[in-house]
């Protein structure tokens, strides 16, 4: 990251988690070394306002990983389908996540889904089967114990922070693109909106 980029970064959200700057940043290069074009996503993850749908949703520490995985799975699982009627792009799911609360102490999660371009180069329509989005909407579903009707609205997609990445296969990743990217996904790693209670706060894949 250039030192523009930093102060950038330092003047809209103010003091950043550097280490959380650094995962973030290794998260794309592994992306992009894969995938030299990249579809970067943002979606943010509610838990229900409503107090009887709160006691009987799971809100622990888990719901994130459960989250992941059944993402993972049902993104294998289309691609296990549609490779039945022709050439499939494959993709590997990696994301960053961090756990932040509201000023009423509401937890919720923002993150962060870095996938190949040739496979999904946009999230769709929440309600359209097989969508990205509705896939998504369905994992969290899922992580949390709710049922379909009990969870509109709870994946909510940023639209404003979509991004197409392209690796100019060389050491040079300084361009407008990427550094929108490094800006937008810096918003995780602000200090004020973290919690120390025992949980993890942030998160990324590890391959």
């Amino acid at each position: 990251m250039n030192s523009v980029v930093y102060d950038i970064i330092m003047t809209m959200y103010g003091p950043v988690i550097t280490e959380y700057i650094k995962r973030i940043e290794e998260t794309i290069a592994k992306s992009l070394q894969q995938y030299p074009r990249t579809f970067v996503m943002r979606v943010d993850l509610r838990f229900p306002l409503n107090p009887d749908l709160l006691s009987k949703c799971r809100m622990d520490a888990g719901a994130i990983t459960r989250f992941m995985k059944s993402l993972s799975s049902k993104i294998s699982a289309s691609e296990m389908r549609r490779s039945k009627t022709g050439r499939v792009h494959k993709t590997i799911l990696r994301y960053v996540w961090v756990r932040e609360f509201n000023k009423k102490g509401k937890k919720h999660y923002h993150v962060f889904l870095l996938l190949n371009k040739d496979a999904y180069h946009l999230p769709g329509y929440v309600d359209r089967k097989g969508s990205l989005a509705n896939m998504i909407s369905l994992a969290w579903m899922s992580a949390i114990g709710l049922g379909a009707n009990e969870c509109k609205g709870l994946a909510f997609f940023c639209h404003s922070d979509n991004f197409w990445i392209e690796h100019k296969l060389s050491a040079d990743l300084d361009d407008v693109v990427y550094d929108s990217v490094v800006v937008r996904t810096a918003y995780m790693a602000k200090e004020y909106s973290k919690h120390s209670d025992g949980e993890r706060n942030f998160g990324c894949s590890q391959k």
